[in-house]
């Protein structure tokens, strides 16, 4: 019976996994602050990034992100999203350059876009529709420069 309930478990895991689609609209983010800048650039590619301050993968994340930001400013958002507070998430990115950073608004933007593990990113065409998802570090930049 344990194993049953396990098993279940498991493939409602990986049905949420499956909430993303590649070329399907991709789920609109719900920000409730932006940090030190507007928001999304309407029309704009974005590389979205879900990131939590206690995950040292996602901490590692940070320098790389920041360097793809001032790489494809002006052509590409690049979108730090956390669901702590600013106080925790500004020693985290010090200065934060030309990255977006986003205080998810209860969790909504995670739960929309299925995230079930940090850091974890979703590269999001000019028209709002999901190019690639996955663990950022197997994201490679010619698909970026695909998309641009």
């Amino acid at each position: 019976m344990i194993l049953t309930l396990l098993l279940a478990a498991a493939a409602v895991a990986a049905v949420e996994a499956q909430r993303l689609v590649i070329g399907e609209r991709a789920p609109e983010l719900r920000i409730r602050e932006w940090m030190g800048g507007s928001g999304l650039t309407e029309g704009r590619p974005s590389l979205v990034e879900f990131v939590v301050s206690t995950s040292a993968p996602s901490v590692r994340r940070v320098a790389p992100l920041k360097a793809l930001a001032a790489r494809y400013r002006g052509r590409l958002d690049v979108v730090l999203v956390a669901k702590e507070a600013p106080d925790k998430i500004a020693p985290l990115v010090g200065d934060r350059g030309a990255l977006l950073i986003g205080i998810d608004d209860g969790g909504k933007s995670y739960a929309a876009f299925g995230v079930q593990y940090v850091p974890f990113a979703v590269l999001i065409d000019g028209r709002g529709r999901v190019v690639w998802s996955g663990n950022p570090s197997s994201l490679d930049e010619q698909q970026i420069d695909d998309v641009l």
